[in-house]
């Protein structure tokens, strides 16, 4: 990861819930899990770790840190079996490698929304952008992700 930020300080819960949409259907995806939130008004970091649900084994991490800069500018990066990094950042494309183990694709990301409502005690960030490949939009998508600290 590209932090400082060390697995054990865990110090808040998440509750991020994704949603894709591709022509007329959506599929949700909710995940809770232990994090490391670290919060500065200029940049802000949450860290966390949850299998890999397309490892058949069950023993695959794939570790998120999400980085959240005071104009509204955000990054996500994963490393694991799936590996990106992608920016969010609302009337901007930014292009993007998704490399799995079969290779990488490129792809690029349209920032829609980003609402950030972060404080020292935990809060709340709302993603929404497209997916486009070969600048075809292939889906929206949206990321809501409430921080509790523990």
């Amino acid at each position: 990861m590209k932090s400082n930020i060390r697995a054990n300080q865990k110090n808040a819960v998440i509750t991020l819930i994704s949603t894709q949409t591709v022509d007329d259907s959506t599929e949700s995806a909710t995940l809770t899990a232990d994090a490391v939130y670290q919060y500065d008004p200029k940049r802000s970091l949450i860290s966390f770790s949850q299998l890999d649900p397309s490892e058949k084994e069950g023993d695959g991490i794939q570790n998120t840190l999400i980085t959240v800069l005071e104009d509204n500018i955000v990054t996500v990066y994963r490393t694991g079996t799936v590996e990106s990094e992608f920016v969010i950042r609302v009337g901007q494309t930014h292009p993007s490698g998704y490399t799995t183990p079969m290779g990488t694709l490129d792809l690029e990301f349209y920032g829609l929304a980003v609402e950030s409502a972060l404080a020292p005690s935990g809060g709340r960030l709302f993603l929404r952008y497209a997916i486009n490949i070969g600048g075809a939009a292939v889906s929206t998508n949206t990321i809501d992700l409430k921080i509790m600290l523990k």
